[in-house]
């Protein structure tokens, strides 16, 4: 837990203030670097590649941002009762939060450039390229990643990108003093503290600018630790499934842990752990986005339609 939460401007949000003059993340024990928010350092001999992921994150973490938070109008659903996500996930047997849940999961990618689609358009298209925690089996999402969308007609075309987190059902909360741009490095980590209480580390390591939030559970959403995911979506706004956008692709380099420090991949899991590979389906089946594994820790997911 951190030491010196802070409040926002927006109830149940909290940030976490930066560490003193001389803080060094590499050389800072777990519970110092818990203390002012950062990621737990991976162990360098039984998780090299988390490790380099995590030393590459923490030498772009250059600038720490006192977020400025703004609700959102979109919402990003559990796959429960959700045809929008296209990309990769990992469950376990868990009901509860407990021994083997889901702790943290790891993302890294590209902010998408967004093209015009083929077809005449008439207003916006959607889509999230997100890490989360949750979701697969169970009625709660925690979330965050970043929304690349486009407004289109006949004569214009203009893209919007905003970096975001959620806990499911709650809407998103956008982080309106930080901006990325197509082709930033975003690491995305989601982190269950707790039955209810959750961490987001996310930095854009292009511009080493990075943000660290705290959420509470929405009253009956608890979090469990049942799956992690990576993945593209087109969400709801305004409680109606979007438009996807055309993303073209998206490359997640991924990994998460449990409570017992276990690493699972979609291309390796754990034992005990199943990995799913999802296809995004537009409202007659056909397909909309496509994911394939690269590697045992890279997921990509290419744009095939942009219709409902």
């Amino acid at each position: 837990m951190a030491a010196h939460l802070l409040p926002t401007n927006i109830p149940g949000a909290m940030s976490v203030a930066g560490p003193p003059a001389g803080f060094s993340p590499f050389t800072a024990s777990n519970d110092a670097l818990a203390a002012y928010g950062f990621p737990a350092k991976p162990d360098m001999l039984r998780h090299p590649d988390a490790y380099a992921v995590w030393h590459k994150a923490m030498s772009r973490a250059l600038h720490r941002v006192a977020p400025v938070l703004s609700p959102s109008r979109i919402r990003h659903p559990s796959a429960g009762y959700s045809s929008n996500w296209s990309g990769a996930a990992l469950t376990n047997l868990v009901t509860r939060y407990e021994s083997g849940s889901f702790r943290s999961a790891w993302g890294i990618f590209n902010v998408p450039a967004l093209a015009r689609p083929n077809f005449t358009c008439n207003g916006w298209l959607y889509s999230s390229e997100w890490v989360g925690l949750d979701g697969a089996n169970t009625t709660e999402v925690v979330q965050a990643g970043v929304d690349a969308d486009s407004y289109c007609t006949s004569s214009m075309f203009t893209t919007s990108f905003r970096p975001w987190y959620e806990w499911y059902p709650n809407n998103g909360i956008y982080i309106t003093n930080f901006s990325v741009s197509p082709g930033d490095k975003m690491v995305i980590i989601a982190n269950g503290l707790s039955a209810l209480e959750a961490q987001f580390f996310v930095e854009d390591a292009t511009t080493g600018n990075y943000v660290i939030t705290y959420l509470n559970a929405p009253s009956g959403y608890p979090y469990v630790g049942e799956s992690a995911e990576w993945i593209t979506e087109r969400p709801e706004v305004n409680n109606a499934t979007s438009t996807l956008a055309d993303y073209g692709i998206v490359t997640y380099n991924t990994f998460a842990f449990d409570t017992n420090n276990i690493e699972s991949t979609p291309g390796q899991p754990a034992w005990l752990v199943n990995s799913t590979l999802i296809t995004m389906l537009d409202s007659n089946g056909y397909p909309l986005s496509v994911p394939s594994l690269r590697t045992v820790s890279e997921v990509s997911t290419v744009v095939t339609g942009t219709a409902k």
